[in-house]
């Protein structure tokens, strides 16, 4: 049992980690201080997909059915989450910071029906390890886009201010 959830885990953080990455490494360019970022995003990827289980379980239970509609709701939750638990690390240096919890939501609602679509229901002896993988990049390929023109509008409205930590560090001595 521990080990299925370490895998699990792992199955969620290690993707939110490197689409941390990505997406600080655009960032950076656009913000001075975006240093919890990367963190920020696993956490959010984390708990999205705790909120994708639950909805998706929830919408199953009152549709009797699998609907293409309970999972772009839960697909809409999940990238809410994530972008909520991102969004401290850009409200105060950009206006149009909200924004991005509306784009994450979007990205969300799309990502889950294009990596199933891809993957025939992530069915891993139909399409292989390499369509899972091709089904991941496409589904992240849809929350990148949505994500990142977010990031273009919020950047071409300028800053408020002196982009600032999201998290502050002790004082130094």
């Amino acid at each position: 049992m521990i080990g299925g959830l370490a895998e699990m885990g792992m199955a969620f953080v290690v993707p939110g980690l490197l689409m941390g990455l990505l997406q600080w490494t655009i960032l950076r360019r656009s913000l001075l201080q975006v240093g919890w970022w990367i963190t920020l995003t696993a956490l959010g990827t984390a708990l999205g997909v705790i909120v994708l289980a639950a909805v998706f379980s929830l919408s199953v239970g009152l549709a009797r059915d699998e609907s293409p509609w309970g999972l772009v709701i839960a697909g809409m939750a999940a990238g809410l989450t994530c972008g909520s638990v991102q969004f401290p690390a850009l409200r105060q240096s950009w206006q149009r910071a909200p924004l991005w919890i509306a784009a994450s939501g979007l990205g969300g609602s799309a990502a889950p029906l294009v990596f199933l679509s891809l993957t025939r229901g992530a069915d891993l002896t139909a399409v292989g390890i390499a369509g899972l993988i091709n089904g991941a990049a496409a589904a992240g390929a849809c929350y990148g886009a949505a994500t990142g023109l977010a990031i273009v509008w919020m950047a071409r409205s300028g800053v408020t201010g002196t982009p600032q930590r999201a998290f502050p560090t002790a004082p130094s001595a």
